[in-house]
């Protein structure tokens, strides 16, 4: 319900210092607001866990990320799936500098600051398809500067609207979804 996902808000923004705006946007680019979509990619839920994703950030970090799978979290509240990205940020050890779009981008190359190369089209093909508005128009490489131009955009369209309706976050039984 909308408490529980404000409570959860709440808890994120205490913990990690995020941006009201920059979240929702984050999940409005990720998900339309649909907890229980899943892409072609296999990506679940508000913010796009891939299975491997999942998997991986377990491993590497048991202490702090729980075991889940990509139908635990298409059937997760969207305030459970905001826990889960709160914890999905404690296992990279984020700190609020880090915008959130490179968490999404990047999280190994998170450090990277400014025109700092995060991919090229060569080196990561999937990248240039799946996400077009990431790639600076100059140089044609996706840099730390072009995604969070990106995220930007989103970020002050996300303040023009309450996106906190309770329409936004329908429960319904996990389907796939092509996004």
């Amino acid at each position: 319900n909308d408490t529980a996902f404000q409570e959860a808000f709440k808890r994120i923004n205490k913990k990690h210092n995020v941006e009201k705006n920059e979240l929702y946007a984050l999940m409005f680019k990720e998900s339309s607001f649909r907890p229980s979509v899943q892409a072609k990619s296999g990506a679940v839920g508000l913010f796009q866990f891939m299975p491997d994703t999942l998997k991986d950030r377990h491993k590497e970090r048991s202490s702090v990320f729980p075991d889940v799978s990509a139908f635990d979290v298409q059937t997760m509240a969207p305030a459970e799936q905001l826990d889960l990205y709160s914890k999905y940020l404690d296992s990279w050890n984020y700190t609020s500098d880090i915008s959130l779009g490179m968490m999404q981008a990047a999280p190994s190359r998170r450090k990277r600051r400014g025109n700092a190369v995060v991919y090229t089209k060569k080196d990561n093909p999937a990248k240039y398809a799946q996400n077009p508005g990431w790639i600076d128009k100059k140089t044609g490489l996706i840099t730390v500067d072009s995604i969070n131009a990106y995220y930007a955009g989103l970020f002050s369209v996300a303040g023009k609207s309450d996106f906190m309706s309770k329409k936004d976050f329908p429960r319904r039984r996990p389907t796939k979804w092509h996004i």
